[in-house]
């Protein structure tokens, strides 16, 4: 786990993915007078839901206090979700990946489909897929605890008290990808 200021609200705690080609998950905090954010959340992991803890504790973040914005639906931006989120976080994702996300944790198959008709659709062959899934650590570490998700729409902006947030749909690495 390593912790880099960006400015001073806003801090990324670097977060292993263990046996990952990617390696970690940049998770960031941003600080508000009433609110504080957190974007990402990495796979449901314990390794990776050590270090986002750990980085939260060291930077004195209140949970209680803090929301949580999922930039997209894979699973290593989601999987910590449930299980680092306070009994008073809301936990946001745009409604397009709101559906999605929502359909992965209740449904593992869902996401086997999902994968599958993305690859389809970028032309890896078929023949392929069965294999490719059982190694693909989106499916591999997608158990996460059942958590509900609020959409957002473009434009809508987060007041944490001295600063605001304004959602941008950014699609292309997933239908409702937002920034």
């Amino acid at each position: 786990m390593e912790i880099k200021t960006i400015t001073d609200r806003i801090t990324c705690i670097v977060a292993t993915l263990p046996n990952n080609p990617l390696k970690s998950l940049n998770a960031y905090i941003v600080r508000g007078d009433r609110r504080n954010m957190l974007i990402d959340t990495g796979f449901h992991l314990d390794e990776t839901f050590s270090d986002l803890k750990e980085g939260i504790r060291e930077l004195g973040v209140d949970m209680a206090r803090t929301d949580i914005f999922l930039t997209h639906c894979h699973a290593d931006h989601t999987g910590n979700a449930g299980r680092i989120a306070s009994e008073s976080s809301t936990i946001y994702a745009s409604a397009i990946d709101k559906e999605l996300i929502d359909s992965f944790i209740s449904d593992n198959e869902g996401l086997k489909q999902y994968m599958t008709g993305q690859m389809s659709r970028l032309g890896f062959p078929e023949s392929k897929n069965a294999s490719s899934l059982s190694k693909n650590p989106s499916v591999k570490n997608n158990e996460p605890d059942v958590f509900a998700i609020s959409a957002v729409e473009e434009s809508h902006i987060f007041d944490l008290g001295g600063v605001r947030l304004r959602c941008i749909y950014t699609p292309g690495h997933t239908p409702g990808h937002m920034c």
